[in-house]
């Protein structure tokens, strides 16, 4: 990948950063979780994550040859690319109403090594409906080299949970606590900042996307979509 593909495969990763991991282990520690529960939680993650990446490698690589001739056509990248800024528009308004609701970390029910790595789990699974996920393991697939790729999918989800990794980090040093009552402040005071700014960015994408697709079925060419993913 160039310098410019791998900012933009990684800024997929910054923009659908999922927060869910860091609320789920600031409660379990918020409720007195051992180091070994949350390594639970980051275990069962991340062996889930590998196993949905490599089911969906090939998934992805069999849709490619079965649409084979569709790709061909710019009119199908076009209205590809017209679906991922509606997607993108989607996203934007339901992150603005997210917004207006007062931001809360989730309660604990149990901080067993059991539950959360059915948590864990639980996480990994809903990474499959979110299309910057997929999207990331679909551009890396692109890239010949094995390990380059595999350096970039573990790049990519270090951002995507960053903040479960961070919490994780710091859980395991004397500074636990302040980390999750800096989490739980941070997340009051600068959730509603950040969702505006994450609002504004996938407004302008989304805006930006729509446009240039329609510029390139009125032109006959292929959009940008064509040439980031091929």
């Amino acid at each position: 990948m160039a310098p410019t593909e791998i900012l933009t495969f990684l800024g997929l990763a910054v923009v659908g950063i999922d927060p869910f991991g860091g609320l789920i282990a600031a409660g379990a520690l918020a409720h007195g979780a051992r180091t070994r529960a949350l390594l639970s939680l980051t275990g069962a993650y991340l062996a889930l994550i590998v196993v949905e990446i490599l089911v969906l490698h090939p998934v992805l690589l069999f849709a490619e040859h079965l649409l084979g001739p569709l790709l061909s056509r710019p009119g199908f990248w076009s209205i590809a690319q017209l679906l991922v800024g509606v997607a993108l528009a989607a996203v934007a308004v339901q992150q603005g109403l997210s917004a207006r609701k007062p931001p809360s970390v989730p309660k604990a029910r149990g901080v067993s090594v059991r539950a959360m790595a059915i948590a864990g789990a639980l996480l990994a699974i809903t990474s499959l409906a979110d299309p910057p996920f997929v999207l990331s393991v679909g551009l890396a697939s692109q890239v010949g080299s094995l390990p380059e790729r595999i350096a970039l999918l573990v790049a990519w989800n270090l951002l995507y949970q960053g903040p479960l990794f961070v919490l994780l980090i710091l859980a395991l040093t004397p500074l636990r606590e302040r980390a999750v009552a800096a989490y739980q402040s941070a997340l009051t005071r600068w959730r509603t900042a950040i969702v505006r700014t994450l609002v504004a960015l996938l407004s302008v994408a989304a805006v930006a996307a729509i446009l240039e697709a329609v510029h390139a079925l009125a032109t006959g060419r292929q959009p940008w979509l064509h040439v980031l993913l091929t």
